[in-house]
């Protein structure tokens, strides 16, 4: 669009003008408002035959990462006594920025040119241009991706990064020398100001121009500011008048001193980045609500002021809220009561990174101290989920009853537990994570970075009657429980999906991974199982047992997956029975160490051995 605009300029002043000349220069270097070397074509014409004198200047900027930018410039001169000239012009500009849009404004100045006659002799001449940069279309919103700026109160402060034209101006004094036939200097200094929402730039600049018979230049320009700091930049130039008159000087070699010559001005639009705050808000417009606990305070909730209890901000809290609790002095104190979480809430610990989804997209608010709290139950579970809840950076250490637990007949729910620890649970029966699922429930579980340590059960999922429960582990630990690590059963009509990635059990007093379905009831189950990666190491009993009992149907597909030193069982175990149908398949699977075979295979009814491969075996093949 800009090639078209200036070209069009162009074919009008060829047709109409017949003094014209194009110069083609290349900036490197930086300068106010740009970072980014450019190119320039300009094509400039002027009226000298009178006293007023018209002039057109078009200028085509293109930056090294292929943007564009344009000044297109009409003006009029007035030549008065001893070659004294004043002129007022104003300029149209435009300017792509890196993510496709259009900054435009309106540039308007004065000049005054000023011949220097000293006992007959001309020694150049003394020029002043004031310039006013006005943008039109002056703010481009959200140009990188939002981030956590703070809290206030108990709202999330985001940060929106703009790209934003200023509005300046600057005032240029320069002397023209014409010391030598065939060199030229120009020398200026400039003072400028720019301001934006919260800071204004005071600068000034400096250049040096060297000019060889009019037609070849050399120009250093440096600047100062506290908005862009110091810039240094280095242009060379080649004229080429287009007209006889000035043909006639460069080859006579002849610098035309007294002319009326191109502006002096900022020729790319001043850009400038800017960050402002807002407050993080739902998809539905409302702001996000945390509510803050720190057992080193004692309030009203605020992050200024957070409540002492965690039992506090349970009863102040409403659907949808985020309860974020510090560290505090690193105790249970203040949170021993557990929390019943309401649907749609999160729970966040300050020792972890927190991903909120707000208006402006998805946000990471950072660790803000160096662990995270911990938190108890003296009667009961730990933490209470409800649908459609997030658990980050929480330990429940040492509570009465389940670390973590869900119960879900009806409904459609998306959990998420991501950091969490479930430690020294060791009552009878007692879970690090438990999730049960009945009825017609449709759950979605996604356990990533998660521990279950010195707990009578490390991850237990259940599903029953027509429910529907897929679960997602990744980079999660049981380690030295009572019983197993992983178990997930599976009855009635339910359909439930696993996939373990990274994931170990380690020095458990049970089975590693136990993966089971049917049982005693006349069921048809439906389990799908994706391990890649996992490891069973010390456990007593078999590392990965799958089971498929009743008339369930049961696919699994192991992969990199290894057992060793299971203490009184095999390495992996599958067993079919009754009218259940079982396959699968194992992608380099290895297993050594185990007090029984690495590879253990029943697969008919009734019941009866297909085959067992002795320990230390590796193994890759279709069930």
């Amino acid at each position: 669009m800009l090639k078209k605009i200036v070209f069009l300029c162009a074919w009008i002043s060829l047709h109409s003008i017949h003094s014209l000349e194009m110069t083609a220069s290349h900036r490197q270097g930086s300068g106010v408002g740009y970072n980014r070397q450019y190119s320039k074509v300009e094509l400039f014409h002027a009226f000298e035959s009178q006293s007023l004198q018209p002039f057109i200047d078009l200028r085509y900027l293109v930056f090294n990462h292929g943007k564009q930018g344009a000044n297109i410039g009409i003006g009029l001169g007035n030549e008065f006594e001893k070659k004294n000239r004043v002129a007022a012009y104003a300029y149209f500009d435009l300017r792509e920025s890196q993510t496709n849009h259009f900054f435009n404004q309106i540039t308007a100045g004065l000049s005054y040119t000023h011949p220097l006659l000293v006992s007959g002799k001309d020694w150049g001449e003394f020029t002043c241009y004031f310039n006013g940069y006005f943008p039109m279309k002056n703010r481009e919103k959200n140009i990188r991706a939002p981030s956590f700026a703070s809290f206030k109160g108990n709202h999330l402060m985001v940060y929106q990064t703009d790209r934003v034209a200023l509005t300046g101006t600057n005032l240029e004094l320069g002397y023209l020398s014409n010391t030598w036939k065939e060199f030229n200097l120009y020398l200026a200094g400039s003072a400028y100001y720019f301001e934006r929402a919260n800071l204004d730039a005071f600068g000034g600049f400096g250049k040096l121009r060297v000019t060889y018979r009019d037609f070849v230049s050399a120009e250093v320009f440096v600047s100062g500011d506290r908005l862009f700091g110091t810039n240094v930049s280095g242009t060379i130039g080649v004229r080429i008048p287009l007209d006889k008159k000035g043909m006639r000087a460069v080859k006579a070699r002849e610098y035309r001193l007294h002319k009326l010559r191109p502006v002096e001005r900022f020729e790319p639009m001043v850009l400038d980045t800017t960050k402002r705050k807002e407050v993080a808000k739902d998809a539905c417009g409302g702001p996000l609500n945390f509510l803050f606990v720190n057992n080193l305070c004692g309030s009203d909730g605020s992050f200024e002021d957070p409540f002492a209890t965690l039992l506090d901000a349970q009863n102040a809290s409403k659907n949808g809220d985020f309860l974020y609790v510090f560290e505090g002095d690193g105790t249970t104190r203040g949170m021993d009561s557990g929390i019943v979480m309401q649907e749609s809430q999160t729970l966040a610990g300050s020792g972890t990174p927190l991903r909120v989804v707000t208006q402006f997209g998805p946000i990471v608010i950072p660790q803000l101290t160096g662990r995270g709290p911990q938190i108890t139950n003296t009667s009961g579970v730990g933490v209470t989920l409800a649908k459609n809840t997030t658990i980050s950076g929480i330990t429940v250490n040492g509570s009465t009853d389940h670390g973590f637990s869900y119960i879900a007949s009806e409904g459609v729910s998306i959990l998420r537990l991501l950091h969490c620890n479930a430690l020294n649970l060791l009552g009878g029966g007692v879970k690090g994570y438990s999730i049960e699922t009945s009825g017609e429930s449709i759950t979605n579980v996604n356990f990533v970075n998660c521990q279950s340590i010195r707990t009578f059960f490390g991850f237990a999922v259940a599903s029953a009657e027509d429910a529907t429960l897929d679960t997602w582990f990744e980079n999660c630990i049981a380690r030295e429980c009572v019983n197993f690590g992983f178990n997930f059963a599976n009855i009635g009509n339910a359909s439930q999906k696993v996939s373990a990635i990274n994931c170990k059990a380690i020095e458990n007093g049970g089975e590693g991974f136990g993966f089971g379905t049917g049982g005693f009831l006349a069921d048809t189950p439906s389990l799908a199982i994706s391990c890649i990666g996992c490891m069973a190491h010390n456990n007593q009993d078999e590392g990965f047992n799958i089971r498929a009992a009743s008339t369930s149907q049961v696919n699994f597909f192991l992969q990199n997956c290894i057992s060793n030193n299971s203490a009184s069982g095999d390495g992996f175990s599958f067993v079919e029975t009754s009218l259940a149908n079982l396959t699968g398949k194992c992608i380099e699977c290895s297993a050594f160490g185990n007090a029984l075979n690495s590879f253990d295979v029943e697969m008919l009814a009734p019941p009866s051995e297909i085959y067992a491969l002795p320990n230390d075996a590796t193994l890759t093949t279709d069930f």
